[in-house]
């Protein structure tokens, strides 16, 4: 069946939503079960738009507020330069890629984290956290994860799995689905984190590692003597 021809959107909103500018304001003061036929005018694709620019404006500060975050490359020069140096002996640098990350996130995953991080606001959270979860449900039947959802998504995951295993990264950061780390501790033992990491989650993980230079969010990072980056 087209899930487009009987597009039923059951949305008990239960709170007032309001789209941050400079988008219009939409409001909703009742529960609603919206049928939009194929036939419709209704601008689905431009009500998905706005909902999801909505929840990215309440996810932005969860997601600036993991310890991994990198906004774009400038960010990135910016906190290579503030590690400390010299760096400790035997560095290896490492790139992981996730391969595909959007469409390798289960939608009930996705949603009990972003649950997760909503219920970590201070009381009264206002938008709720149910009603904040039924907008992202709504979203996710129209398109993949956004770039706060899957953000959220992995920052959980890294920080469930370097809270588990026994040697972790002397850095770690990451740009949405790149990683960026620097590993001390031999090349055997590095192999078995990245496996195990494989191994873990729903997502799966490329990976490249080097003693000498590697390249992320196209900057080229050389380790020289002395390992100085």
């Amino acid at each position: 069946m087209d899930p487009m021809r009987d597009c039923r959107v059951p949305l008990s909103l239960h709170s007032v939503l309001i789209i941050p500018e400079p988008l219009n304001f939409t409001y909703f003061r009742k529960s609603i079960n919206l049928v939009i036929p194929v036939d419709s005018s209704f601008p689905v694709l431009a009500l998905t738009e706005r909902y999801s620019a909505f929840l990215e404006h309440h996810l932005q500060p969860f997601v600036q507020a993991l310890p991994s975050y990198i906004k774009d490359t400038n960010h990135f020069l910016s906190t290579i330069h503030s590690i400390s140096d010299p760096l400790p002996p035997n560095i290896i640098l490492v790139t992981v890629d996730v391969t595909p990350l959007y469409t390798n996130i289960p939608h009930t995953h996705g949603l009990a984290v972003l649950e997760h991080y909503l219920d970590t606001r201070l009381s009264p959270r206002k938008p709720s956290t149910p009603f904040l979860l039924q907008l992202a449900q709504f979203v996710l039947t129209m398109n993949n994860f956004t770039f706060e959802n899957a953000n959220l998504f992995m920052g959980l995951l890294e920080t469930q799995y370097l809270n588990s295993t026994p040697l972790t990264p002397f850095t770690w950061v990451r740009y949405i689905d790149d990683i960026f780390l620097i590993w001390t501790h031999g090349q055997e033992s590095l192999e078995t984190f990245l496996q195990n990491l494989n191994c873990t989650f729903s997502v799966k993980f490329t990976w490249s590692f080097s003693r000498k230079h590697t390249t992320f969010l196209d900057v080229d990072i050389w380790l020289s003597v002395g390992a100085e980056i």
